[in-house]
């Protein structure tokens, strides 16, 4: 027997991931239990970026399945094949309900050319539609389901789903009041599917028919490949070989030169039933990118959006004969999905440009801004039916995939819309915010524009309260936007009967003494700036004399560290370096303490800097003073503080994670000098290590604050400029990395 020996459940959600540990749990300790599990530990680990949320009961991510599929059986009266739709749908109980729909294919089919090639919206046919296609005992159950997924075979695909509205008057189509995703039945498919890595897009727009006597250049997919090729960049992805209005040729080359992860197709579509093989994508003067050329791409890409008239439309009969004599798909939108491509957008009928690049714009902010398919089809078909309600370019587009399938990236602030009815959805939206500004791939522009977006949604709805506002201020510090920070906590400070954590004005200290370095560095009012020091200096002393703690010291340590970079004078800047080496000796003390390698590298790397200017003259009468630590206690601490597991802790913390590194670098600075094992190449590669796939934008800029500390002194108070170079060659090395 093979046993299951390690499973890791990933979830979003903290309330669902409790919920998960509970059940475990439970499971863990029940007698008679079919599964014999064992909890390492009982507890979950917090990785950045997770969300809360206010759980509600009523709250589901379900979405039902209805599977249509078309039955044929032989007729006792002539012999003839008649065909029926069988429908089977998912419901609340233990039962999956089944029902046969005798169809008249003709009549229908009839109705569904009317609505899918006049490209206008008429709710009496889609009404008819409805009627007709769904059974009676269904359309109860349709009418209310929410989100659904509708699992058809090659017969079925052929019908308009989306366009099915159940009332003539007042009413939305049913897939622009709920989600609406489809998923193709199909018996050939790619097995092992080689998906494309990496973060590139290939756009092609408008192809070059090269005086194409049938069909003329199309502006509107021209505007809306420009369209598309913004926003991706707005996310980096590359975008090497875009083919607007490019040859058949460079369009081919282009395709299989490299993979990627999207692609987006927009020109000339034409679906022959009759000769198949004239299918597909116009890229020239009777050249078609067909399902030949799309079978043979090995790297198969994530999301496709085909914006080709006709090339989503599915004719069994086509498909079928295809499928045959070839062993391919007849449609484009087919092949893609028997490739494998993990969703697939493609338009069955000729589409209204305007409503079209509307759809297209919406959709792929959507999915850039976090959403999973499903919901960023619903917004896209929800909004664009509002906008143009006369076309039925929103149900054009034929949505295939799984729906909660998501792209890897977050979006600026102006694909959400915060509208709050009580101050606990506002608080959540800020720690979600909060946590995102903790994982990579997040633009600090971006969330500086969430958080704005979200503070005047605050005030509109007049919810504004103590708890709030300091979760505004801890976002704004986590982006390095020191400026509003201080402002949001000034604030807090001066709201009556406000309640906030001891954490706030320990974090408006520290955020005060950064801004005063910044302001002192940008020549910003710069003899002030030492003043202003000294005040945060008070009120740190303040909480210590209600409560010594080790991150208090640790605090007192960064703010005189920073007050040796802007000193005035030599002897002034070694006091600051004796009060702060002491502080961090102090935190580092303290037992339990978390970042107890953070004090000590920092209090072992100044005092390094006081040895090397102890004798210098005007100094050596003051620094005699301090009592620095041994040379071999500080190669223990250092050996000992080496073999610490970073990983020791449930939750992923980039501080600790940066230990080794920080480790390595003092020990380089005491030794002054690189050695057998430690060198500034290792040190700079054990960061950079960490920077690359781990911490925030804003956590490694915060991060070399620290380097340009070292860099201040050594080039300034110790004059070592060839250690000075070398720090400031790995500062800039590691800044690469965040650009």
């Amino acid at each position: 027997f093979k046993f299951i020996q390690h499973v890791e459940f990933v979830e979003l959600y903290e309330d669902r991931c409790l919920q998960c540990l509970y059940i475990l749990s439970r499971i863990e300790n029940e007698q008679d239990s079919a599964l014999s599990i064992r909890l390492p530990q009982r507890q979950y680990k917090k990785l950045p970026g997770c969300r809360i949320r206010i759980p509600m009961e009523s709250e589901s991510d379900w979405w039902s399945r209805i599977t249509v599929e078309v039955h044929k059986e032989k007729s006792d009266e002539d012999s003839e094949s008649e065909s029926s739709l069988r429908f089977a749908c998912t419901t609340g109980s233990a039962r999956e309900e089944e029902r046969d729909l005798q169809t008249s294919p003709e009549i229908i089919n009839d109705l569904v050319e009317e609505m899918s090639t006049n490209n206008q919206w008429d709710a009496a046919s889609a009404k008819t539609v409805f009627e007709l296609l769904i059974p009676n005992d269904f359309k109860d159950n349709i009418k209310k389901q929410g989100n659904s997924i509708w699992v058809l075979d090659l017969g079925a695909a052929s019908y308009p789903w989306e366009l099915l509205q159940d009332s003539a008057n007042n009413a939305k189509p049913l897939c622009c009041n709920a989600g609406m995703i489809r998923q193709l039945k199909l018996e050939d498919y790619r097995i092992n599917v080689n998906a494309a890595s990496g973060k590139k897009a290939l756009i092609i727009g408008d192809p070059d028919l090269n005086g194409f006597p049938f069909a003329q250049q199309l502006p509107g997919a021209f505007k809306e490949a420009n369209l598309v090729a913004s926003i991706l960049d707005e996310y980096g992805y590359e975008m090497p070989s875009n083919c607007f209005k490019k040859s058949s040729t460079q369009i081919l080359k282009a395709l299989f030169k490299d993979e990627y992860k999207i692609i987006h197709l927009a020109g000339h579509g034409i679906f022959n039933e009759k000769k198949p093989k004239s299918s597909g994508m116009l890229i020239g003067n009777g050249i078609f990118l067909s399902t030949k050329e799309i079978c043979q791409m090995s790297k198969v890409p994530e999301l496709v959006f085909v914006n080709c008239c006709f090339l989503g439309k599915v004719d069994d009969k086509s498909e079928a004969l295809f499928s045959k004599r070839y062993k391919l798909a007849a449609n484009i939108g087919t092949q893609l999905i028997s490739n494998g491509v993990k969703v697939v957008v493609a338009a069955g009928w000729a589409v209204d440009d305007a409503a079209a690049l509307y759809f297209t714009d919406i959709f792929y902010h959507a999915m850039l801004a976090g959403y999973n398919f499903g919901d960023a089809v619903k917004e896209a078909r929800a909004k664009t039916f509002s906008r143009y309600p006369d076309t039925n370019t929103w149900g054009a587009y034929q949505c295939y995939g799984d729906p909660f399938f998501k792209l890897n990236e977050y979006k600026k602030s102006t694909a959400y819309t915060y509208n709050y009815l009580i101050a606990q959805e506002a608080e959540n939206d800020l720690t979600n915010l909060l946590n995102r500004t903790d994982s990579r791939g997040n633009d600090v522009a971006w969330l500086l524009k969430d958080i704005a977006a979200i503070s005047k949604a605050v005030d509109t709805s007049g919810i504004r309260n103590a708890v709030i506002t300091e979760k505004e201020a801890m976002v704004y510090a986590e982006c390095n936007d020191y400026e509003n920070a201080v402002t949001r906590f000034e604030s807090l400070l001066s709201m009556e009967q406000a309640g906030f954590s001891v954490t706030a004005i320990e974090k408006y200290c520290n955020i005060r003494a950064k801004l005063c370095v910044k302001n002192w560095q940008a020549g910003k009012e710069k003899t002030k700036q030492l003043s202003q020091l000294d005040k945060v200096i008070a009120d740190l002393k303040q909480l210590l004399n209600m409560s010594t703690t080790a991150e208090r010291f640790s605090l007192l340590g960064g703010a005189y560290k920073r007050k040796a970079m802007i000193a005035a004078n030599m002897p002034d800047k070694v006091k600051a370096l004796m009060l702060s080496a002491d502080y961090y000796k102090k935190a580092w003390s303290m037992s339990g303490y978390m970042y107890r390698i953070y004090a000590l590298t920092n209090w072992l790397e100044i005092e390094k800097i006081l040895q090397l200017v102890k004798n210098k003259p005007g100094l050596k009468s003051i620094i005699k003073k301090y009592k620095f630590a041994t040379a071999v206690m500080a190669k223990v601490e250092i050996a000992s503080a080496l073999k610490v597991d970073v990983n020791q802790n449930g939750d992923m913390d980039f501080w600790l994670k940066t230990d080794p590194a920080n480790i390595l670098l003092c020990a380089w600075l005491l030794e002054g000098k690189n050695t057998k094992d430690i060198s500034d190449v290792i040190i700079e590669e054990a960061y950079a290590k960490v920077w690359r796939i781990e911490g925030s934008q804003n956590k490694k800029i915060a991060e070399t604050d620290h380097f340009n500390f070292l860099l201040a002194m050594y080039a300034g108070l110790v004059k070592k400029p060839a250690t000075a170079k070398t720090i400031k060659r790995i500062k800039d090395n590691l800044e690469a990395i965040i650009k």
